[in-house]
């Protein structure tokens, strides 16, 4: 009990528990853990044990207890806080709260510029925008992707989706413009 090996054991123990996606012991080991000393002086273990505890509680759907955690990763400023907002983003899509789920993702434009989740952010604040009708800011949001980030992995939707808003919005010529430039290039 008193080893070296002793907290790291609550560690391993959570990822276990997550292989075999029992979450709730995961959360438990983790949290165990996050108590030692070991965790204390060990701040990438301790941030990554953070996380996983946020994280089984959003695969658990037990959504308001990981928007928590990941707040708390946040607000400490520990690395990985892009991807705790990230997180958090998605779950306020599944709770279908646009507006927090938007000024999540915000926070990641505005104070994270070299995350890799800054396209994954343009296009879900786009993509809200589409779905909520607000089509001027879609078109933007979509070029802005197109125009900041060609080797994004959404750059294909990007396009597709900003030539629906111009559609959507009654703008025929633009859509149409959008979807040739989508056939024309990346068919």
């Amino acid at each position: 009990k008193f080893t070296r090996f002793y907290p790291l054991a609550f560690y391993n123990l959570g990822y276990c528990n997550i292989k075999l996606e029992n979450y709730a012991e995961g959360v438990t080991n983790f949290k165990k853990f996050l108590e030692t000393t070991h965790a204390q002086n060990s701040p990438e273990l301790y941030t990554d044990a953070a996380m996983r505890v946020a994280d089984c509680y959003f695969v658990a759907k037990e959504y308001n207890r990981a928007i928590d955690h990941y707040e708390m990763i946040v607000s400490k400023k520990l690395n990985g806080s892009d991807y705790a907002l990230y997180q958090k983003a998605l779950i306020y899509g599944v709770l279908n709260e646009s507006d927090n789920k938007i000024n999540a993702l915000q926070q990641i434009v505005n104070n994270y510029k070299k995350s890799p989740y800054i396209d994954d952010a343009l296009f879900e604040i786009a993509n809200v925008n589409l779905q909520t009708e607000n089509y001027n800011a879609a078109v933007g949001g979509f070029d802005d992707i197109i125009k900041n980030y060609p080797r994004s992995m959404y750059i294909r939707k990007a396009i597709q989706y900003k030539g629906l808003a111009y559609y959507n919005n009654g703008d025929d010529n633009e859509a149409l413009a959008a979807f040739k430039v989508l056939a024309t290039d990346y068919c």
